[in-house]
């Protein structure tokens, strides 16, 4: 049975050699390639893709809503921001805009709210 489970892991993974990097079973480790280390955006790069100012980053980073880390320790002095979670801040706050103004929209396509012009 072990044989035959072997054989046909080999079989899958010689057809999908993208599928290998890592592949764990009977909790022992496959491979022993290396996990990278995250890569993170810095607090300019972040304040360019939100069109904030850097301090308000800072500031969202300080009040624990983007994830981020000091790369040289807690004694660094740059942080580095995780992409996804920044990712999905922005995404939150899109949804939270896109919600705000459906009311108003309706509004105004209803009749109910002139537009003056």
């Amino acid at each position: 049975m072990r044989v035959m489970i072997a054989a046909t892991r080999r079989n899958f993974l010689q057809k999908n050699p993208a599928f290998a990097t890592r592949v764990c079973y009977d909790a022992r480790v496959e491979s022993t390639a290396q996990l990278k280390s995250p890569k993170g955006i810095t607090v300019d790069e972040a304040a360019a893709l939100l069109r904030y100012s850097p301090a308000t980053v800072r500031r969202l980073i300080a009040d624990r809503i983007l994830v981020a880390w000091k790369p040289g320790g807690p004694g660094g002095r740059k942080y580095l921001i995780d992409e996804v979670s920044l990712a999905r801040w922005q995404a939150a706050s899109i949804a939270r805009a896109r919600s705000d103004a459906a009311p108003v929209q309706s509004a105004i396509l209803q009749g109910e709210l002139p537009l003056i012009w």
